[in-house]
């Protein structure tokens, strides 16, 4: 699988972006961002914490022109605040089957490095949070909430869309989170690297074989076969299955660092260093 996914067409961008804007009526929008974005909503209310931002303008699939031409629509008097994001990843794949072998691929081997709560799945949906869905704008936090699933296709706007894909996306909701991954303004949505950021967001690992798994996490003199210690690895990676899939993520998070450091590193230049095989739009 590890040889599988440095084989496909990766593609980033923001699935969707929430922008505050001190102008309630936005002359051209239509013409302006119609053309790069798979579509937006403008409503005229004030934010109810500060009257000053008149509109709340939500946008699906921008693209990086789409927060150029929203730039030459609004005044230079007119103040645009980002409050929520999602930078998006979707790996795009042949067919709904290996889009769903890339998610478990996922599952198997990514951590959130900033993220601490576990990995769910709603069983009505399917779906991965890696965070409460509760810790968005509802109550009032302001929160970074991982999402993945593989049952849609590609939504980003490149030359993939509507290709199956496994998409992995960070929700993150309200100005100061957004604020915290450098983005005040139109300008930084514009320049995000979102290569930089999944690099910086997720540790890719290799698993180990069931064996050398049952070694890493059994007691010390506690089984002395390698059929005892597949045994042992089926048992413990059982602890951390969600959906029935084992989630490296919840593993990680149990065991802390003495088992993450353990694990052998995927080559990250194999996904993040191959601009042949990337799509940034």
């Amino acid at each position: 699988m590890h040889k599988i996914v440095g084989t496909l067409p990766h593609v980033f961008g923001f699935d969707r972006v929430t922008i505050w804007v001190s102008q309630a009526d936005i002359k051209g929008l239509d013409e302006a961002l119609g053309p790069h974005c798979h579509s937006f909503t403008l409503t005229a209310k004030p934010m109810k914490q500060n009257s000053l931002r008149k509109a709340k303008l939500e946008i699906l699939q921008p693209t990086k022109e789409a927060f150029l031409a929203l730039e030459r629509c609004l005044n230079s008097s007119v103040r645009a605040t980002p409050n929520y994001v999602e930078p998006g990843w979707d790996i795009i794949c042949k067919n709904p089957k290996q889009a769903a072998s890339m998610g478990q691929w996922r599952h198997v081997s990514v951590r959130f490095k900033s993220v601490r709560t576990l990995m769910t799945k709603p069983e009505e949906y399917e779906i991965y949070y890696y965070a409460p869905r509760t810790m968005g704008e509802a109550n009032g936090k302001t929160s970074r909430v991982p999402v993945e699933y593989s049952d849609k296709n590609s939504k980003l706007r490149s030359q993939y869309a509507g290709h199956p894909c496994s998409h992995m996306e960070m929700r993150v909701y309200g100005i100061a989170a957004v604020q915290q991954l450098g983005l005040y303004s139109l300008a930084d949505l514009t320049q995000f690297d979102h290569v930089a950021y999944w690099r910086k967001a997720v540790e890719i690992y290799k698993m180990p074989n069931k064996t050398a798994l049952g070694k890493m996490v059994a007691s010390p003199r506690q089984i002395t076969t390698d059929y005892g210690f597949r045994k042992n690895a089926d048992r413990w990676m059982q602890k951390h299955t969600v959906a029935g899939h084992f989630a490296m993520h919840n593993a990680c998070v149990d065991e802390g660092k003495q088992f993450w450091r353990k694990l052998a590193q995927f080559p990250e230049e194999i996904i993040f260093g191959k601009p042949r095989r990337r799509c940034l739009i």
